[in-house]
């Protein structure tokens, strides 16, 4: 038979695979089988290496379609009949094995030869040892089993190759008003729910004719069986993606078949025992796995990261039509026992987290992370029991990972109620505070302890309350709980909570400033870590015990603690100890005046705090780069990470952090003549809450001498020489008391003396050196804020950069109407993201991110923030053209 057509389709990828192909062929293998799933492109490849031989040979290949009704005889006849010999006979099988010898060098295509095995393998040995000039390719689910045999797997197109055969069938079949650019990002993520199958992604782009691609994927996320059953025209015996998995499952026995189906159930990846736990009527679920993976109905996958294990994942269009084919009892009841078994399997894993294992456990818990999603949508109303367990996990998960919202720990929390399981409601509580208090909330974090420790004063619970109180100034609180959960933790067997109890009281030893208890009570924490296996958390007790060092005046001890603690963080891929320690290592080097390196750390340790949705830190790293830019002079934006640190802090309640910022932006603001405010802040700021470190108001005492400077310099005559004189005594008596002995080294004293001492020799004014905008500077505009030139310079184009031009609108708007009121963060959310809802903090971190990059694409030094808002400098002049960018 000649070889089919296959039209003029232009075949996308499979470059490597066709070239490996061909080389197979020209070297004289004997067999080769491709396997792969169904629609993955077998016969296609198979068509494309038998036109390069016909090309490099001038002989044509001799093609033997099989289908899923042949049998082994049928081979042996249509071979006879494409070399135009008779298949009967006594032994028609040597027959035909004849006339292949005598046509010397053949290569024959058996293509679709599921139906015909195991019966093929003794008909090829034959033919192999009768016509040694014969070279075979079989397209196949399964290998053939015969020795010699060469397995080439043909895989799923690569991502970038399955877009472009995507967009070059759905071009194809669009009308030449339909012809605007499909959305990229969209277009991945459909190929990617459809596995990247070439026969599935044929399938879909001919429904691109009527429904745009965001229709499709979001109709095939949720409905994935409607592609099953999508005719794709001029697709021969492969006219729908159900009929050619239909091939497979008719070969299947009846246990392959109840295996299959019920493991369809998994959303991701599985493990074999999580298998085991679902199926029902099979006692031999590994075998058959076995045999399914052999047959190409899933894959299967080494995890990197838990070297010797090995999971699986069904294809999605198999994984639809298994389902399909279970009844609406069998798959509810299949749910049901997936849902209880990952709940319970995630909640052992998240107790494995506070163990030696805790790597491992994570990783186990990042592969089961999309079915406890699932399970836990899916058990919310039917089970609550395993939704709660799946939403504990999930939170835990999502702790390391990074938090946006509460949420999830709500509705976990909802579930939990529902269970009236008490154990799981009072984990639950403590889940929603700790999520809740890290992302800034105060009042709902402390009325779910309280609840907490009304249910159960277990010792766990009494170390969340007391850790909370310990973060929110409450320090004899914190010692009363803290106390008490060690006490009940102490000696019962539990070294990782002992340890955790330890730490904290350090904490809470180190801010009252009783360091020899603080480094003790680190010190039993590490050497319990140690014990027990506790690496992760070991790490956040070296980064607390650095900040120990650094104030007893022990600077590399500190700093080998700090670079000790983010090693040890990064080892265990603990993001949340890894942010921590950059941020004390961005303060260590702000206190020795190394500004590139605590620029450097700092940054890093924001987009970390950002990424695991720590709040107060999230702010305390903000206030470490507003130092940077205050001591290298570019104020202006020191005044802008100022007010966002200082914010950010107020949200979060976290009085403390608020107030050791506040003199150094009180300082900036009094060297921009900004005198009103920096007053008000100094005053703020001579008024700390308890626990304040007692170097805090000889750091206000310094810092006010910029706002003396400044006064003097606006009332004009003696008064300058005065304030010199009085600024100067101050840095001396911060010089001495930075030197002695006793004193405490925080950072911050030598911070705010370096910064007067610099300014003292520039003549009582810190010099600003950002280039601020002179008077009358212009800020020319494009229509509707395209695009954007301040004084002259290049244009920056925000034509494709919608949030940034409509926040930029916003500001420009403003300017116009009310010079020198400011936008809040909610009006620009509302201008930038209009429509879209969000928590306050995530709509703020949104905004941030914004107003930084309008000031990192030239707008810095007009671009200001003040107590109402953001806004662009009074004094500049706007004016626009309807020029293009």
């Amino acid at each position: 038979m000649p070889l089919p057509k296959m039209g003029r389709r232009k075949l996308v990828g499979r470059v490597e695979e066709l070239a490996t192909l061909t080389r197979l062929i020209g070297e004289g293998t004997r067999v080769v089988t491709l396997i792969g799933p169904p629609g993955v492109g077998k016969t296609r490849l198979a068509y494309e290496a038998a036109v390069t031989s016909r090309r490099a040979t001038g002989r044509a290949p001799l093609w033997a379609p099989l289908g899923d009704q042949a049998r082994p005889d049928d081979v042996i006849a249509l071979v006879g009949g494409l070399l135009g010999t008779s298949s009967k006979g006594a032994e028609p099988v040597l027959g035909v094995g004849r006339v292949l010898a005598r046509a010397g060098s053949v290569l024959l295509i058996l293509d679709d030869a599921d139906a015909v095995q195991p019966g093929l393998g003794p008909i090829l040995e034959t033919w192999r040892r009768l016509a040694p000039d014969l070279s075979v390719v079989v397209t196949s689910r399964s290998r053939v089993g015969i020795d010699d045999e060469h397995v080439m797997v043909v895989p799923p197109l690569l991502p970038d190759d399955a877009i472009e055969l995507f967009e070059l069938r759905a071009r194809a079949v669009r009308r030449p008003n339909q012809l605007a650019p499909m959305p990229g990002e969209s277009t991945r993520k459909l190929a990617i729910l459809l596995d990247c199958l070439p026969l599935a992604i044929e399938f879909a782009a001919a429904r691109a004719a009527v429904f745009p691609v965001e229709k499709l994927l979001t109709r095939f996320e949720s409905h994935l069986g409607d592609l099953l059953g999508a005719p794709a025209p001029g697709r021969g015996r492969h006219e729908s993606l159900a009929a050619s998995i239909e091939v497979s499952w008719q070969l299947l026995d009846e246990r392959e078949r109840r295996v299959l189906s019920q493991c369809a159930t998994f959303a991701g990846s599985f493990a074999l025992e999580a298998a085991e736990e679902v199926v029902v009527g099979e006692d031999h679920v590994q075998d058959i796995l076995i045999a399914l993976y052999e047959r190409s109905l899933l894959e299967r996958l080494e995890v990197p990261s838990i070297p010797g294990d090995v999971r699986f994942q069904l294809y999605r269009s198999v994984r639809a039509f298994a389902l399909s084919r279970l009844s609406p009892d069998d798959a509810a009841a299949a749910h049901a026992r997936l849902d209880a078994a990952i709940a319970r399997e995630g909640q052992r894993l998240s107790a494995a987290l506070r163990g030696p294992g805790a790597r491992e456990a994570e990783a186990r818990l990042e592969l089961a992370r999309t079915q406890l999603l699932v399970s836990f949508r899916h058990a919310t109303d039917t089970a609550p029991l395993s939704a709660a367990r799946a939403g504990l996990a999930l939170s835990e998960l999502s702790a390391l990972r990074g938090v946006t919202s509460t949420s999830l720990a709500e509705a976990t929390l909802r579930a939990a109620r529902a269970s009236a399981d008490e154990a799981l409601l009072v984990q639950s509580l403590v889940s929603f505070a700790v999520t809740g208090s890290r992302l800034g909330l105060v009042d709902d974090p402390r009325r779910a302890l309280e609840e907490a420790v009304s249910r159960s004063p277990t010792a766990d619970v009494l170390f969340a309350r007391g850790r909370f109180h310990a973060q929110h100034g409450s320090f004899d609180e914190a010692d009363a709980d803290l106390a008490r959960a060690a006490t009940l933790v102490e000696g019962a067997g539990e070294p990782h909570l002992f340890a955790c109890v330890r730490n904290v009281q350090g904490c809470v030893a180190e801010i009252r400033g009783d360091l020899a208890e603080a480094a003790r009570a680190f010190e039993a924490a590490r050497s319990e870590l140690r014990r027990c296996g506790g690496e992760r958390m070991e790490a956040a007790v070296l980064n607390n015990l650095g900040v120990v060092r650094q104030a007893e005046g022990r600077l590399e001890d500190s700093l080998r603690l700090y670079e000790s603690a983010l090693d040890l963080a990064v080892a265990s891929d603990n993001r949340i100890i890894e942010a921590d320690a950059r941020m004390n290592l961005g303060s260590w080097h702000l206190g020795q005046g190394g500004l590139d390196r605590a620029e450097e750390h700092s940054r890093a340790a924001l987009a970390l705090q950002r990424r695991v949705g720590n709040r107060r830190f999230e702010g305390v790293a903000l206030a470490n780069l507003a130092l940077v830019c205050h001591e290298r002079g570019e104020l202006r934006d020191a005044r802008g990470m100022y007010q966002d640190a200082l914010t950010t802090l107020r949200e979060c309640g976290e009085a403390r952090f608020e107030i050791m910022t506040l003199p150094y932006s009180a300082a900036c603001e009094a060297a921009l003549g900004l005198l009103v405010e920096a007053r008000a802040d100094f005053a703020a700021a001579a008024r700390p809450p308890p626990g304040m470190d007692p170097s805090h108001t000889m750091v206000v005492t310094t810092l006010e001498s910029f706002l003396l400077l400044a006064e003097a310099r606006a009332a004009g005559g003696e008064g300058a020489r005065e304030a010199s004189q009085i600024a100067r005594e101050r840095l001396d008596n911060a010089k001495r008391t930075i030197a002695a002995a006793s004193a405490s080294r925080r950072p911050e004293l030598s911070i705010a003396a370096r910064m007067l001492e610099r300014a003292l020799g520039a003549g009582g004014r810190q010099v600003e050196t950002a280039k601020a905008p002179d008077v009358g500077a212009v800020l020319l505009l494009g229509e509707r804020q395209r695009w954007f030139s301040l004084h002259g310079g290049r244009r920056v184009d925000l034509s494709g950069r919608g949030t940034l031009r409509l926040i930029l609108r916003e500001l420009v708007a403003q300017r116009r109407v009310a010079p020198g009121a400011g936008v809040s963060a909610e009006a620009l959310f509302g201008a930038g993201w209009h429509g879209e809802r969000a928590l306050s903090h995530a709509a703020a971190n949104r905004v941030y991110a914004a107003i930084a990059t309008l000031r990192r694409l030239g707008l810095g030094p007009v671009l200001l923030r003040q107590a109402d808002g953001y806004l662009l400098d009074p004094g500049l002049q706007l004016l626009e053209s309807s020029e293009s960018p």
